[in-house]
């Protein structure tokens, strides 16, 4: 059987959702063992939400010890034929320990949105980033997947990446008649996102609409440590983490879905609002671009203006919500289902079409 070592330094959020979905799909047929660093959302019984065949192992990747590093090499050098790194810092660990192994492990690489796309970083440390991407890219033996067009568009043309795939992000798409349709009239319209509390998700636009649509309902589906500049308005709601269940289930509550982020690779929370047929709404990046065709599976903006208006245009009109809300369901279905993702995943695994 393949033995597959996945590392991801930051287990929470939409990676925490990619890997449990992976693994519990991949587990019938590898034996995997999952090296995860730990957030404030990360599940305290993980073994429930990944699987009970993915073997544990914690690690805690803001420890830059000499000794954690040669413990992290120790553990990569167990005799695994596929390791696979997950976001920028289990990236660069994974990458540059490869060169101290004895073994020939393929390296896979998922950035889930590049660091050097980062806004809260200045323009000084995002070119520290890309130019750290660009060197990791000429090693021999690793390929970096990307979960976008966009994201790949950057992997081969920006950094000159050789081995780069293509996998788009997928969902689990639920039956037709777990769908439920919320005839709900303007005014009391509810409006929400899911999502990690983050600079990342651009809250503060979020709450800048709520104080001017003060008759909606906005709802964060998430937590985090992200303090508010401005008061927040009467009319947000801050769920906290919740259980995925619970999560979703408040969801599938909203009319309105919103994706204010400031960079994505390919939001899985966009693409489970999408499945659950709600209109939605989401800035002009990739990642939402990749998956929503404006005015027909759902809005791009460009402005906080133009957001504005199209919420206040989808709260006026019922038949528009619905049109795009089903178009946006049917193209999760044909293009994002994530049967597709993980058969894509198992072929790699088993016969690796770029590194032999």
């Amino acid at each position: 059987m393949i033995r597959i070592l996945i590392v991801a330094e930051s287990l929470g959020a939409g990676v925490l959702t990619f890997i449990s979905e992976q693994c519990r799909d991949l587990g019938r047929e590898y034996s995997i063992k999952l090296c995860y660093g730990t957030r404030s959302e990360t599940p305290k019984k993980l073994s429930s939400v990944v699987g009970e065949r993915c073997q544990l192992v914690e690690f805690d990747f803001r420890n830059k010890s000499l000794e954690n590093v040669k413990g992290f090499i120790s553990l990569m050098n167990e005799g695994y034929d596929v390791i696979h790194a997950h976001s920028t810092l289990a990236g660069f660990y994974v990458r540059v320990g490869r060169a101290f192994l004895e073994s020939d492990a393929r390296v896979y690489y998922n950035p889930h949105a590049y660091s050097f796309l980062r806004l809260d970083f200045g323009i000084f440390t995002r070119s520290a980033f890309f130019l750290i991407e660009f060197i990791l890219a000429r090693l021999p033996y690793s390929t970096t997947i990307s979960v976008a067009p966009s994201e790949h568009k950057i992997t081969k043309c920006y950094l000159l990446h050789k081995r780069g795939l293509l996998f788009s992000n997928g969902v689990r798409v639920v039956r037709d008649e777990e769908i439920e349709v919320r005839p709900v009239a303007d005014p009391g319209l509810r409006i929400g996102t899911m999502g990690r509390l983050a600079s990342q998700k651009n809250p503060e636009f979020f709450v800048r609409l709520a104080k001017l649509l003060p008759t909606y309902t906005f709802v964060w589906i998430g937590g985090g440590d992200y303090v508010f500049h401005e008061v927040v308005p009467s009319n947000v709601i801050v769920t906290g983490w919740l259980p995925r269940e619970e999560a979703i289930e408040t969801l599938k509550t909203l009319d309105i879905y919103l994706q204010p982020s400031l960079w994505e690779g390919m939001s899985l929370s966009l693409l489970e609002a999408m499945q659950y047929q709600k209109a939605c709404v989401a800035s002009d990046i990739g990642g939402n671009s990749d998956c929503i065709t404006h005015g027909e599976t759902g809005l791009i903006y460009s402005s906080f203006s133009e957001c504005l208006s199209m919420l206040k245009a989808l709260g006026r009109d019922e038949q528009l919500r619905f049109r795009l809300a089903v178009a946006a369901r049917n193209v999760v279905k044909q293009h994002f289902s994530l049967d597709v993702s993980v058969k894509q995943y198992s072929m790699l695994y088993s016969t690796d079409p770029t590194c032999g």
